[in-house]
């Protein structure tokens, strides 16, 4: 499942817009062990997925749950749309903040 997971975190990686620099930074690695954990390389041990989940915005499951389909269909076809309604999290809290503004 190394390589399932690796596509997961560099396909939400790129869909927020973010540099290895900076998810390696967050998550106290180095890049290279981030591009070995993308690559399918190196495995990712639990807390370091709960840390990217965190990273990224979503729920741990969530990406566990993207890894699973992906290893159990042997097809990436559905990451993609697994990933495009991913919004960075610094969003998420900026659209909130507009609600609340508006919300009677």
């Amino acid at each position: 499942m190394k390589k399932e997971t690796g596509l997961v975190i560099k396909a939400i990686r790129l869909r927020l817009g973010y540099k290895q620099d900076y998810i390696a930074q967050k998550i106290n690695i180095s890049p290279s062990l981030l591009g070995h954990i993308e690559n399918g390389r190196t495995d990712l041990d639990i807390r370091r997925l709960y840390q990217l989940a965190k990273v990224f915005g979503v729920l741990p499951r969530n990406l566990l749950e993207l890894v699973i389909e992906i290893y159990e269909t042997e097809c990436i076809a559905g990451l993609e749309g697994g990933v495009k309604y991913i919004t960075p999290p610094a969003t998420r809290e900026q659209e909130h903040k507009s609600k609340a503004l508006t919300t009677p």
